[in-house]
């Protein structure tokens, strides 16, 4: 087999390798990250977050959190710095770990009326970025290490129905939390950062703000009012300019972080926001891993749905090899489907 497009015939060869160094706690209460893991209250130095644009996830509610080490002089905490381009993610500092809580339910998340599932956490280390994740008891007590991840059945809170979760092995991230074959982070970028936050009953604050404000950035952009900001508001009610803006946003954080030049996917397209769809080679682009039978479909056919491979992936059984994305999703996402099949239908060109 080929290696990076080498013509050598590559084989694939073992490592001896032992693991040094101070292990992950084996239990999430054991990580002093929570005061309470009923609500997922916060410690001190543990920042709740959220994203504008969030990631389909089989319909789970997620709160999301950032702890940033001491600074060298022991006074506050190391900075984080904004990117220079919006839509890259922060860079944060070695140290910093970061927090992504998912739970199943008809209820806000962090209210303690959900079904807590996985609680993963990225961790940059010396080395870079690596990866823990957490599996939840039935009890929804507090949860355990599982690094090979795990497949389990949960109630659903406020349905009283089943469903399985499946929680990736931490090698797993990989897949996907990759950019130029170096690990990173996917949502914390400043556009996705610049909106409005919930810190308490009375208190929805701009989070970039609140960032400067808290000294938690080491450098300042123009006032978060003329920055851009990721659009994401409700799927129904769009006019015709906001469906072909959010179509696109969804597929950025949906599709994006592999389908893009040095990410994860074989496939040669670019998918991000800031990419125009006549320079992204999926618009009228012939697929590279066939068709599954829609005769002369391309990726995206421009007024047809049904011959654009990235709608029918979307919309196959996602137990099959044709259903993207191929990790973390298990249940399609209904109203992104309608989405994308209205912006399809009414793409002219790919202009």
């Amino acid at each position: 087999m080929s290696l990076n497009s080498s013509q050598k015939i590559a084989r694939l060869q073992p490592k001896k390798a032992t693991i040094t160094g101070p292990q992950p706690p084996a239990k999430l209460s054991q990580t002093g990250c929570f005061k309470s893991l009923k609500t997922m209250a916060p410690a001190k130095g543990v920042v709740p977050y959220g994203v504008n644009s969030p990631l389909w996830s089989d319909g789970a509610a997620k709160v999301r959190f950032v702890v940033l080490p001491k600074a060298s002089n022991g006074v506050g905490a190391e900075k984080a710095a904004l990117a220079k381009d919006d839509y890259e993610s922060v860079d944060f500092p070695q140290g910093t770990i970061l927090i992504k809580h998912f739970e199943l339910g008809t209820h806000p998340a962090g209210s303690g009326k959900n079904t807590p599932v996985e609680t993963r956490f990225m961790v940059n280390g010396k080395n870079g970025w690596v990866f823990w994740t957490y599996t939840w008891n039935a009890q929804g007590t507090d949860a355990d290490l599982k690094p090979d991840g795990s497949e389990k059945p949960y109630i659903v809170a406020g349905t009283g129905k089943k469903q399985v979760w499946q929680q990736p092995a931490t090698t797993a991230c990989l897949s996907c939390h990759t950019t130029n074959s170096v690990a990173a982070p996917l949502g914390a970028s400043t556009a996705q950062l610049n909106g409005m936050f919930t810190y308490g009953p009375s208190h929805v604050l701009n989070q970039l703000s609140v960032w400067k404000n808290e000294g938690l950035l080491s450098n300042s952009k123009p006032a978060p009012a003329a920055m851009p900001t990721q659009p994401w508001p409700k799927l129904s009610t769009l006019t015709t300019a906001q469906r072909d803006l959010h179509a696109r946003a969804w597929l950025d954080v949906n599709c994006g972080s592999c389908h893009q030049p040095g990410g994860s996917s074989q496939a040669n397209m670019d998918l991000r926001f800031t990419t125009s769809l006549a320079n992204s080679k999926a618009c009228n682009a012939t697929p590279g891993f066939g068709t599954n039978g829609a005769g002369f479909a391309k990726i995206i056919t421009p007024g047809s749905p049904n011959s654009s491979v990235l709608y029918t992936r979307m919309t196959a059984n996602p137990t099959s090899d044709w259903f993207m994305p191929h990790l973390g999703v298990t249940i399609a996402h209904t109203e992104a489907i309608a989405l994308i099949k209205a912006w399809i239908q009414g793409l002219k060109s790919c202009k």
